[in-house]
């Protein structure tokens, strides 16, 4: 007890002694306000632009009061942070009843001009972009800042790399004018060559051939005659850096977990004008290859969920250490937890060397949140489009437990909304509360413009290539609502559209679209020069409305009905008879899945449309289509390149003894089997139709002949795989193969059998450019026809006519692909 009593003793007078000491420092580091000497006037000096008032509004020292040196340094710095001085300085100087401050100041000149020596005007757009996007504001009226001119100069040189130049040189120069107080800044751009790779060497791999480790590259590599305009092969830092990590992922996927690949050394062999040519050397240190050992997971609780269970068991223990593998594990472990709303506090794979062995035990450590839900769902960028039309493709709730996987799907729901502009999870902030076991989500977008006009192009079937305008106006009512214009024109073809789609009307799942059209098309329905050309021309003109509207069933899929009334004017299906006049209404029934990853070249995914409708008024028939398409990755290139499939059934068929009018039957469009153009291929069929003597002269009473009647029954079936070479060019090889039949017969025709149900194959190679202002390819295709018609018919007059398809074709074509 006395050793106790002491011991408090001991412990309360140092306590006392740490708090008399600590408020001695205190009372010596304070200021003594009272002795203080008295602010009597503040003068600024130097300033020329920026008027006193602005300048004292951010000083804290006022007249009047105190003078205190801490206050007078807080305000140097208040002025600096402003940035429109390039040098402050206060100054002080006594006075009879006190002190006076003078604060000079030097102004930063104003830019005047930014100008960029040694770049064509197109490059200087592209830089001022990149600039831009650095968010360095080097910009005429502002002032200089010459921190921000030595950023700029490394952008440049890093744009310039990127473009193929790494030794560009980037110099700078600010020219002041002291009388206007301005500066002009010149940024001189020396690009030095071009560093071509001609060969590849690697120095100390042995397990693995160099053959081998030269498909892992994806830049440096030796340029091909097929990819001459791309950037391959074409030397830059980041794609030596890119590469160097592309050969380090190659070697730990194949056990090497510690290989090291060195920076590439660059040997020049020859000088060619603005071009070196390359020989890159890259040093590899392989070492052993690892296999996997132990496999355990640590998640901080007693039961570990079943399906982290079920995810360690693709490791296996023997199997070649795989880093790709243990972090698709690891990925997986994550979003098992994710799923449940238990965000990850931390999620690690802890690898464990065993030299002796060459084993590597992987111990998964999880740290995994209480289950935690959704606080708020907060929209950053929008300022027209409400929170409320944006929360519509929120599958989140609030409240409720949170779902990563909810979250995904909900981003790609907004990226297909047409309200914005698309959204991946680096737009999302996650605000997590731990002690309330809540998250704020917090989702940035960008709006799409409210209103615009667009140039457009494409293909449209039969009707061919088109170029045309298209105005679009996005929520102008605050609906969600999409209105369009569009008016386009082509050789064969001139369409006028009108449309107005709403979405998630009366906050229900329902989209409601409503048309108004007039399309014109033209177009030979035979293209073999063999025949008559006034038998084989086709035209169509079409007036009407269309009310449609569609519900999802699922996430990726929808139903929907749709109502179309219309006055249709077109050929006959035979020669003889005058231009026919419909009125026809048509009610349809559609359903379609989407699981595609993008609008514009999927690279992954699958989408189904199939059809149903059924026409009445003076056009009695039915009509059905089913269309699949399906795009894959392709493994052995990281996904760079893309498998692509489409299949294609349709069938019309007419009822209350009614045929297929010319307008609704299939005729090939140049499309679906691609070595074969508009109108080359489909059934034909010799007729013997009663006239009179005005409607032809001289038939007594008959017309007969070949005329292309086209089919009611369609199948097609196209494979292409895609190998990207640029940003906008593509070579893609193909396979289509397609079949045009008559199932229905007609009276007074008789079909020829070797043009009917014909299977008609193409395959060849695709050089595929995606133009910058239509956004749509512009396709140079060159075909070989396998299957095709080549034979001797015999008219009704007894003249033989030649039927020949080409063999060999190379055909443009503007829009229109898988």
């Amino acid at each position: 007890m006395i050793w106790k009593k002491r011991g408090g003793e001991v412990l309360g007078r140092l306590l006392l002694a740490f708090v008399w000491l600590t408020m001695s420092v205190r009372a010596a580091e304070a200021p003594d306000l009272e002795e203080a000497p008295i602010v009597r006037s503040l003068v600024i000096q130097g300033n020329r632009r920026i008027p006193d008032s602005a300048i004292r509004f951010h000083l804290r020292t006022k007249v009047g009061e105190p003078f205190d040196p801490r206050r007078v340094e807080q305000d140097v710095r208040a002025l600096y942070a402003i940035g429109a001085f390039r040098a402050v300085r206060i100054e002080r100087a006594a006075v009879a009843d006190g002190v006076r401050l003078i604060v000079r100041v030097e102004e930063r000149p104003i830019v005047r001009r930014v100008r960029y020596e040694g770049v064509t005007a197109a490059q200087e757009a592209d830089l001022a972009q990149r600039l831009r996007e650095a968010k360095i504001e080097l910009h005429p009226g502002r002032p200089c800042d010459s921190q921000e001119v030595w950023r700029a100069r490394h952008v440049i040189a890093r744009w310039a790399d990127e473009r193929g130049f790494p030794w560009a040189r980037v110099e700078s120069e600010e020219r002041e004018d002291v009388g206007s107080a301005s500066v002009d800044i010149v940024f001189r751009i020396a690009w030095g060559p071009r560093g071509i790779v001609r060969d590849v060497v690697f120095r100390g791999n042995q397990a693995v051939a160099s053959a081998e480790l030269r498909k892992a590259l994806r830049w440096l590599r030796p340029r091909s005659v097929f990819r001459r305009f791309s950037q391959r092969g074409v030397y830059t830092r980041a794609r030596a850096e890119e590469d160097r990590q592309r050969l380090v992922a190659f070697y730990q996927e194949r056990g090497y977990a510690r290989a090291d690949v060195g920076e590439p050394v660059l040997v020049p062999i020859a000088e060619r004008g603005r071009r070196v040519h390359l020989r890159v050397e890259i040093p590899i240190r392989e070492g052993p290859q690892y296999r996997v050992g132990e496999v355990r997971v640590e998640a901080g609780e007693s039961s570990i969920p079943p399906a982290v269970r079920a995810a360690l068991q693709a490791l296996e223990p023997g199997e070649v250490y795989n880093a790709r593998k243990v972090q698709g594990v690891l990925e997986r472990i994550r979003t098992v937890y994710a799923a449940a709303g238990r965000i990850p506090m931390r999620a690690d794979a802890l690898q464990d060397f065993d030299e002796a062995t060459a084993r590597v035990s992987l111990l998964f450590r999880i740290e995994p949140s209480p289950p935690l839900r959704v606080a708020r769902i907060e929209f950053e960028g929008n300022r027209r489009i409400s929170d409320r039309l944006l929360r519509r493709e929120i599958l989140l709730r609030e409240g409720e437990l949170y779902d990563e996987s909810r979250l995904d799907r909900s981003l790609m729901r907004l990226a297909r909304s047409g309200l914005v502009h698309p959204v991946d999870r680096k737009d999302v902030e996650l605000d997590v509360d731990r002690e309330r076991q809540e998250v704020t989500v917090t989702i940035r977008v960008r709006e799409v413009d409210r209103q615009g006009i667009w140039m457009i192009g494409g293909s449209n079937g039969v009707g061919g290539g088109y170029l045309g305008v298209m105005y679009r106006a996005v929520s102008v009512l605050g609906l969600g609502e999409m209105l369009g214009l569009e008016a386009m024109a082509g050789p064969r073809m001139h369409n006028v559209l009108l449309d107005l789609l709403v979405r998630r009307v009366a906050n229900t799942p329902v989209t409601l679209g409503l048309s108004l059209f007039s399309r014109f098309s033209r177009f030979d329905a035979l293209s073999l020069g063999a025949l008559d050309a006034a038998l084989d021309r086709i035209w169509y003109r079409q007036r009407g409305i269309r009310l449609s509207g569609s519900y999802p069933i699922t996430e990726f899929s929808s139903a929907g009905l749709g109502v179309q009334i219309e006055r249709v004017r077109a050929t006959p299906l035979l020669p003889g008879d005058p231009p026919s006049r419909f009125a026809r209404r048509t009610l349809a029934v559609f359903w379609n899945r989407d699981t595609t990853d993008a609008t514009l070249d999927p690279r992954h995914g699958a989408t189904w449309l199939a059809s149903v409708s059924v026409s009445g008024g003076d056009v009695a028939m039915m009509k059905s289509s089913l269309e699949y398409r399906r795009y894959a990755p392709d493994p052995f290139t990281d996904g760079r390149h893309t498998f692509a499939f489409r299949g294609v059934l349709a069938h019309a068929a007419g009822f209350r003894g009614q045929i297929v009018p010319s307008f609704e039957r299939f005729f090939s469009d140049g499309q679906l089997v691609r070595g074969f153009s508009v109108g080359e291929f489909g059934p034909l069929a010799r007729y013997r139709v009663a006239v009179t003597p005005a409607e032809a002269p001289g038939q007594a009473g008959t017309l007969s002949g070949i005329a292309a009647i086209g089919g009611d029954s369609v199948a097609a079936w196209q494979a292409e795989y895609r190998v990207p070479l640029a940003t906008r060019f593509a070579l893609v090889p193909f396979f289509d193969a397609g079949i045009i039949s008559v199932v229905h017969p007609i009276e007074g025709v008789s079909v020829l059998r070797a043009t009917n149900a014909l299977v008609r194959t193409s395959t060849g190679i695709e050089w595929r450019f995606r133009l910058p202002l239509l956004g749509q390819p512009l396709r140079v295709i060159w075909a070989f026809n396998p299957t095709r018609v080549d034979q001797w018919v015999r008219l009704g007059d007894g003249r033989l006519v030649r039927l020949r398809e080409r063999a060999w074709r190379v055909r443009a074509l503007l829009g229109g692909s898988l």
